[in-house]
Parts: C-alpha cells; structure tokens; sequence
C-alpha cells in the first residue's frame, strides 16, 4: 500500500507529511496497537517530497469540490519540516488554490526554532490559521501527559503559552486544544482539567477548543 499523504475528511484536505513528534503523548494514535488503530493508514514508510505533497493535494482537490480548507496535519509534528514543506506548499496552496492553510502543531516552534519568529513566516508564506496543543493547565501534566523530548529548563508548556500569543498577535486565527481523556484510560491517573484549559486560553485572548478522546 502506498503511502498516504493526503487525506480528505469533511470539508478538508489534511496534509499527512512527517510522523516524527517532538512529544511522545500518551494518547496518541501512534501507541495504539496496529490493528486497533483508525489512523494505522497514516503510518509512513517514508517522508513525502514537496512535489508528492502538492500531487496529493491536486488529486484530491480535483476530486473533492466542497474543500473549504487545506490543513497540516497527520500523524506527526509538522513544523518539524518548516523550510523544506510546511512554507514553500503553504504559499503554492494559497496561491493556486486560494484556500484558507491551517497548521494543527504542538507549538514547539519557539524551541525548534530559536532566533526565528516561526509566527511571522507562516503567516508570510499564506497560513491563515494555527490550532495549538495545549493539552494541560500547568506544565506539571503537561510533561507527563505529552511527554515533550526536550530538556525540561527548557519550560516547553511556557513556550507552547508564548507560540500562540505570538500568533494571535500577528493576527493568524489561533486556538488552544485539549484533549478530554476519561479518567479510565489514563494509568498514572493524570487528567486535564478541560475548563483550566478552556480559562488559560481565554485569560490569553485566544479561542479554545475541546477534542473529543478517540478510543
């Protein structure tokens, strides 16, 4: 079976281009077993090129008349391919498609990235909209839910914080996601609060949204 590099769901177009993460989340699609898993056709035996990116796109746009937008988002990080896929395929897609672009990130940008202002580039290069996830209300369940691969003095959940004030700023459309996990699923017992999330988010001027846990 060939490699999926774009899917369509809804009114989307999702751009599956990396399942490399900079988190290793404990509900994450990737530690479900294979066979139990909705999103296993997702699962890369190698990284798209650019051009497979924007032949994906074509073919499933010529397809799927009703796409409102085109949106990064598979089993992986994308901002882990900014220069080589995420800016160069957002401006082709805004340009030939006149689409609205979304990136759905962890909002590691800050630490992937130092000295650059990634906010600022995307918006340039025709992302119109980022979903960031937040995922936790302090940076304690932060780290044991998404398990960032970073240091920790390198306070990962202030900087996802700080990523999406920078977006708003900018005047990207931007929101803060969590993921409602049943308390049953979770072996160390540790639960985000969906209504701290909700207040973090919008004490920061920034819209929230609840993602349902898929079993």
């Amino acid at each position: 079976m060939a490699d999926t590099f774009a899917y369509h769901y809804k009114q989307g177009i999702y751009l599956n281009i990396t399942n490399r993460c900079t988190n290793n989340c404990i509900f994450c699609f990737k530690n479900f077993q294979k066979q139990k898993n909705p999103f296993a056709f997702l699962l890369l035996k190698k990284e798209p090129k650019l051009e497979g990116i924007l032949g994906s796109i074509q073919l499933d746009y010529n397809t799927s008349p009703s796409i409102r937008e085109i949106i990064f988002c598979g089993l992986g990080e994308p901002l882990l391919r900014l220069d080589e896929i995420v800016l160069p395929a957002a401006k082709i897609i805004k340009e030939e498609y006149r689409k609205n672009v979304r990136i759905n990130t962890n909002g590691h940008a800050l630490i992937l990235y130092p000295g650059r202002n990634v906010a600022e580039e995307l918006k340039d290069a025709g992302v119109g909209a980022v979903s960031i996830s937040l995922n936790a209300e302090n940076s304690e369940k932060y780290n044991r839910l998404c398990r960032p691969k970073f240091n920790m003095q390198q306070r990962v959940y202030e900087k996802v914080k700080k990523f999406g004030k920078a977006c708003k700023k900018i005047g990207l459309e931007t929101e803060f996601t969590a993921v409602e996990i049943p308390r049953e699923r979770i072996s160390s017992g540790i639960i985000a609060s969906i209504e701290k999330c909700r207040k973090i988010s919008i004490g920061l001027g920034i819209d929230f949204r609840k993602r349902d846990y898929i079993n």
